[in-house]
């Protein structure tokens, strides 16, 4: 079974220390380039929690907004 997507809700470490392994993981050591990283903007910028090189092996990011809703496969959630 594959990893097709990673969900970041925070950038709090408890919540976000695992992500660029997870990242490396899901992508083979980034030699397949897929999935989807859906993550607040703030994990990308100022003192970013998903680092710039992994971003690269990541084959599409989505930036979570308020009230929004987003899909992967067959599940869906919202955010608040």
């Amino acid at each position: 079974m594959e990893l097709d997507g990673i969900i970041l809700t925070h950038k709090h470490l408890d919540h976000s220390n695992d992500i660029n392994i997870m990242i490396e993981a899901m992508t083979n050591g980034g030699y397949n380039k897929r999935g989807v990283v859906f993550a607040p903007i703030d994990a990308l910028e100022g003192d970013p929690v998903i680092l710039k090189y992994i971003r690269n092996h990541i084959e599409k990011i989505e930036i979570l907004k308020e009230r929004g809703t987003y899909h992967i496969g067959n599940i869906s959630f919202s955010t608040l």
